[in-house]
């Protein structure tokens, strides 16, 4: 039985799937060398989105003090208290999450392609058990 999400990533893992071809065939790399350089290729790609994250989680650090002080002031009312700090948010508190979620589907697909393989000894499509795919 194929995982629940193996149909909405299959795009993702086509392309993958066709980068590791091309390093292996065309470029020449072993199996573990393609791997390595679709892992450098997708870092360098996501790094505009990790500074991004890195920026914003400097900024929030600044934040620290004056949330403090609204979580001593409003901790009996947890409401108020919640109002507070959403309002004290110049964008709300989600800026600051959304570079890291982009990047997890890439870090799972591109974690479980290379783990199935086909009779040829190269990359298949299926999707292997790993930490982001659940054992259901």
């Amino acid at each position: 039985m194929q995982p629940p999400l193996a149909n909405v990533f299959q795009p993702l893992i086509n392309v993958f799937e066709a980068i590791l071809k091309v390093f292996h065939d065309h470029v020449g790399l072993g199996w573990g060398l393609a791997i390595i350089a679709l892992t450098v290729l997708i870092r360098s790609l996501l790094l505009p989105l990790t500074l991004k994250q890195l920026r914003s989680m400097y900024r929030m650090a600044q934040f620290t003090p004056e949330i403090k002080k609204l979580r001593d002031k409003h901790g009996s009312d947890p409401q108020r208290l919640q109002r507070e700090t959403l309002a004290f948010y110049p964008r709300g508190p989600s800026d600051v999450r959304s570079p890291h979620t982009s990047r997890r589907p890439s870090f799972c697909r591109g974690t479980t392609t290379p783990r199935a393989s086909n009779r040829n000894g190269g990359p298949t499509s299926e999707v292997g058990r790993t930490p982001c795919a659940p054992n259901y």
